[in-house]
């Protein structure tokens, strides 16, 4: 998963969509944060297991290029125990296929043309 900065940074990324890092082709699929801090905590657990293991794939999650523009933006949320609001991005884009090779600095080459949150 890779967090972009602005809707536009998304379509752009969308672009890339089967281009090729090495002679592997890079399947690019539009996310949302929420799946990605799913994926991040069931990874973290060992995997997601049972009747979720294919939840993405009922709920739609198939690489379709927008979740329409209610999805996209910034919004408060709050930051853990401290009752501070602070800004989460929302846009955000899914990988497949890249290379176990691959490092930050390849992803960042492939994905040149978008902003991404962090640099």
């Amino acid at each position: 998963f890779v967090e972009m900065e602005t809707a536009r940074d998304i379509d752009k990324a969308l672009e890339r969509h089967k281009d090729t890092i090495g002679e592997r082709y890079i399947e690019v699929f539009e996310s949302r944060m929420s799946v990605m801090e799913r994926v991040k905590k069931t990874s973290s657990e060992g995997g997601v297991k049972g009747k979720d293991a294919g939840r993405d794939r009922e709920r739609g999650f198939r690489g379709e290029r927008s979740f329409g523009n209610r999805e996209r933006g910034f919004w408060g949320e709050r930051d853990g125990g401290s009752g501070r609001v602070k800004d989460v991005s929302s846009y955000c884009v899914r990988l497949r296929g890249l290379p176990w090779e691959a490092k930050k600095d390849d992803i960042s080459d492939f994905l040149s043309r978008c902003e991404i949150v962090g640099g």
